[in-house]
């Protein structure tokens, strides 16, 4: 395979050079050399993207926590505001109560006035029927008089 004298043809060279086994040695040489760089290029290119992954990692735990403080904050936020929503529904239902036993006194009160008032009237008629029927008589002319005007 190889010729005799420690000499090799070039490969790829058609005019018949001859090298020597030295300039042999130096394309090998300069092959480790650039297989070295190549190495070296690779093994950057590796801790960059370790590095990078690395970065990734870090970025993505501290998105993670930020959002579990987020997530906290929203809790205790939505925990107030239900605390709030209850105190206000219990101050809302004791001032209704208090609306609604006020508004009873007050119907009771009228109702007893009215019943008052409705007592007298008949005692008044009872006691008074000439008077009574004259004023009934005078009230429903007036109020015709007004009623006519009003239709007009």
């Amino acid at each position: 395979m190889y010729p005799a004298g420690g000499a090799l043809s070039r490969p790829g060279r058609g005019d018949g050079e001859v090298l020597g086994w030295g300039s042999r040695r130096k394309e090998v040489t300069m092959a480790s050399k650039e297989s070295k760089k190549v190495e070296e290029i690779v093994e950057k290119a590796s801790e960059a993207v370790e590095s990078a992954g690395a970065m990734a990692s870090e970025t993505l735990d501290q998105a993670r926590a930020k959002f579990a403080e987020v997530a906290d904050a929203a809790k205790r936020g939505s925990r107030q505001v239900l605390d709030a929503a209850d105190r206000a529904r219990g101050v809302a239902k004791e001032r209704a109560e208090v609306a609604v036993e006020r508004l009873k006194g007050g119907y009771d009160r009228a109702h007893t006035d009215f019943d008052k008032l409705r007592g007298n009237v008949e005692d008044y008629v009872r006691d008074n029927p000439g008077k009574s029927v004259l004023m009934a008589a005078g009230f429903g002319f007036l109020l015709g008089a007004v009623l006519r005007r009003r239709g007009d």
